[in-house]
Order: C-alpha cells, then sequence, then structure tokens
C-alpha cells in the first residue's frame, strides 16, 4: 500500500490546560502513515500578564527535527535578545534559524540520533527487498504507480539505514562526537500570546486561524513550492521545482525547519537558501470578539478548510472539553481508505485549540 500501512492507527496522544484567560487542548494521530512525525508544545509561562507558545510542528524524513523543536524552541526563544526586548516578531524569525544552526552542531549529534526512529534491518536486507520489489514490479509489465510509490519509500527506508550504519561509530580524532546534520526537517507554526498580542510565525504549510464571532481569520498562509515567490526563490538559489510540485525533485514544501541539504550555499543568506526556515509573521490584538484559534498540520486542512474547522469547534464548545474536540476534529478527518482519495485524510494528524475565556478583556492578565 506504499506510503500507507493497511490499517490506522487512531490511538491519540492529548493533553490540556490552562490559567484564568485561557484553556487549550491538544491531540495528536498517527493515522495510516508508517511512522508518526509531528511534535507540539502548548507552554504558558509564568508573569503578571498571560504569555504563551503554541506550536505544531509537522515532521518529515523522521521525526527527530520536529522532537527536537519540542525539546529546545521555548527555552531557546526566551534566551534571544530580541525575545527579551520584547521585539518579537524578531526573535520569532530568529528562533527558527537558531535551531537550524544548533541541528548543525555536532554537540547535538547524540540528541538527534536518539530522537531519529531507528531503521529496521540491515543494508543488505534493504537491499535485497528493493531487487525482489523490482523484479516483482517488473514483471507484471509496466510499474504500477503504487509499486513505484514503495520502491520509493524502500529507498528513503534504505537512506536512513545507510546513514545511521555510518554514524553510528563515527566521532572526531579527540573522542567528541562527530556533526550530525540530520536529513529530516519540520514545517513550523508557532503563536506566541503576550496579553492581548497574538504573534504567529509561520514556515511551511501548517496553519494558524482565528474564530472571530463564527468567521474563520487566517493567522498564516500556507508555503507550497508553486507559489510565485516561493518558486522564485528556489530558482534563484539554483534549485527546480518539477511538475509535482517536488523541489529538487524530492521535497513537498519550501520552507521548514532543518533539511540542512537544501541551506548549503555559503553565497546566500539564510531567508534566500533554496528551502528556508523563515517564517513570515502575523501579528493580531486581541478583543472581546475573538472566540478561539486552532493551529493545525496539513493533515487537517488537506482535509476540511479553515471555515469548516471554525466551524466544527464551535458548534461543540459547550458540550466537550477542548481535547476531545481535537480528537473528533481528526477523526472527521481520516480517511476511510487513502488510496481512494488520492492520500487525502492519509497523513499525520496534530490539532490544537486555544480558547479565551468569557471575560478575559477585564482580566489583570490581559490588561496591556
Amino acid at each position: 500500500m506504499g506510503a500507507f500501512m493497511s490499517e490506522p492507527i487512531t490511538d491519540k496522544t492529548s493533553e490540556y490546560g490552562g490559567n484564568d484567560a485561557l484553556d487549550f487542548g491538544v491531540s495528536e494521530m498517527q493515522g495510516w502513515r508508517k511512522n508518526h512525525e509531528d511534535a507540539h508544545t502548548a507552554t504558558i509561562l509564568p508573569g503578571r500578564i498571560t504569555r504563551a507558545v503554541f506550536g505544531v510542528w509537522d515532521g518529515h524524513g523522521g521525526k527527530e527535527v520536529a522532537l527536537f523543536c519540542k525539546n529546545h524552541y521555548v527555552d531557546e526563544l526566551q534566551k534571544l535578545k530580541e525575545f527579551k526586548e520584547e521585539n518579537f516578531p524578531a526573535a520569532l524569525v530568529r528562533i527558527n534559524h537558531h535551531i537550524d544552526n544548533m541541528l548543525r552542531l555536532g554537540v547535538h549529534g547524540d540528541e538527534l540520533r536518539s530522537l531519529t526512529e531507528k531503521p529496521k534491518g540491515s543494508v543488505q536486507e534493504m537491499q535485497s527487498k528493493i531487487k525482489d520489489k523490482m523484479s516483482s514490479a517488473e514483471g507484471n509489465g509496466a510499474i504500477k504507480k503504487d509499486d513505484a510509490v514503495e520502491l520509493m519509500m524502500m529507498m528513503l527506508e534504505l537512506k536512513k539505514i545507510t546513514t545511521a550504519e555510518n554514524s553510528a561509530g563515527a566521532s572526531s580524532s579527540d573522542g567528541t562526537p562527530a556533526p550530525h546534520p540530520t536529513d529530516a526537517g519540520c514545517t513550523s507554526v508557532v503563536a506566541y500570546v503576550d496579553g492581548r498580542h497574538v504573534y504567529v510565525a509561520n514556515a511551511g504549510d501548517s496553519r494558524a486561524v482565528l474564530c472571530v464571532k463564527g468567521t474563520a481569520k487566517p493567522l498564516s498562509f500556507d508555503h507550497k513550492p508553486t507559489q510565485e515567490g516561493e518558486l522564485r526563490r528556489i530558482t534563484d538559489a539554483g534549485g527546480t521545482v518539477n511538475a509535482q510540485g517536488r523541489v529538487n525533485g524530492n521535497l513537498n514544501l519550501s520552507r521548514c525547519i532543518g533539511d540542512l541539504r537544501y541551506k548549503v550555499d555559503a553565497k546566500l543568506p539564510p531567508e534566500a537558501q533554496i528551502i528556508t526556515a523563515q517564517p513570515d509573521i502575523m501579528h493580531h490584538l486581541l478583543s472581546e470578539d475573538d472566540e478561539f484559534m486552532v493551529l493545525a498540520c496539513d493533515g487537517i486542512w488537506d482535509v476540511k478548510t479553515s471555515q469548516e474547522v471554525c466551524d466544527f469547534v464551535r458548534s461543540r464548545l459547550d458540550d466537550f472539553p477542548l481535547h476531545k474536540i481535537a480528537e473528533q476534529l481528526m477523526d472527521a478527518c481520516i480517511a476511510e481508505d487513502p488510496k481512494l482519495t488520492m492520500g487525502i485524510g492519509g497523513d499525520n494528524m496534530t490539532a490544537m485549540i486555544v480558547r479565551w475565556k468569557d471575560g478575559w478583556c477585564s482580566g489583570a492578565s490581559f490588561k496591556k
């Protein structure tokens, strides 16, 4: 079945919390994918003014970069000079590139290896499986689409096994871990709440949406390789986008944290690389008309529009806690058979809902 399993994993990992101004609920589900590569954070920071970081990271090529963001994003953000000076837009831009730089450092190699999904089997075993699959597929005449997809996934797995075997004993001459620039990456959508101010940083095709008196208001805009500005940057940096919208025939997104092999031109700044971690920043000043915010990966937005998600959540607010609504939303998005939907509804899914409480606007925690 190519990139999908024969049956989905619908078990969910959920959490919830809040303070006197807001509540949040979030849930993740693996779905039809062979690996779960999403991660998230919902962190309320200490202080009289409500300050919080809500983020969703949608991994690809492995789960390690998404989990690395979960482990480090909030702490590293608070260390930045721009954050301490309350220049939050600048801080939210810098943190993405800062995480990229951390991924390049050998000092984090052991952590990244510990977060990496351990590939199953050896190089020889996977090469034998690929050979058998190719013989079987060619024996049936023209290679079918499902066989081609499965072969591609097997080759990606072979690459992971080869990388893991090559790096298992790697070290520098002084015994310290060798640099371990992972091949994985993740999209990133993060909302930083500071009193009445909401700043959203988005790199990739995850999305943040605000529900304002029942109407969906975008807090981010998706990035796709075929968009005019994205395509121009990619080609100016020496990359290509094929007819299927894949960068250099491989990656089907244009902005993310990680994927360092697309960020190697020393003559170009980070924001001008083939793939960039540069986020777009949107700012919103909260009012009493603002009901809740949804952050989710593209596994949700591929299935439902922003307005449909807002309608779904809003219709359940009186009957269910937020994390249960997030679980129900994922159940409503998963496909019965992704082969029949061209993959729509077959992705990993993460949905996060942040709801402002009644009367929050007059509360001390939002007087800013």
